[in-house]
């Protein structure tokens, strides 16, 4: 699986750059903490995944400590972009 989930906390939506506002806000906000996506997914994503099945979730910049404790039961892996920044989790089913 491969998402690029809304995960900007809903506060800082008139704080956005009017470009970025561009993509609409249904795709951008995650939510009052910016996360409530990745407690959804946490919950659902073992019904879907094969064994050995993996996916690959974009996540916001400071996002990277929630989301792997949300995702400790797929070996969570997070990578930053090229800023330094949190950016990418991948986890597996095994």
């Amino acid at each position: 699986m491969v998402s690029n989930p809304p995960y900007i906390p809903e506060g800082l939506w008139e704080t956005l750059p009017e470009g970025v506002k561009l993509e609409g806000k249904d795709a951008l906000i995650g939510g009052k903490k910016g996360w409530e996506f990745y407690e959804r997914f946490a919950q659902q994503v073992g019904d879907f995944l094969k064994e050995n099945g993996f996916f690959v979730l974009e996540i916001g910049h400071d996002q990277g400590q929630i989301v792997r404790e949300l995702l400790k039961d797929y070996s969570p892996k997070i990578f930053k972009d090229y800023s330094g920044q949190d950016r990418v989790v991948i986890g597996w089913k095994s």
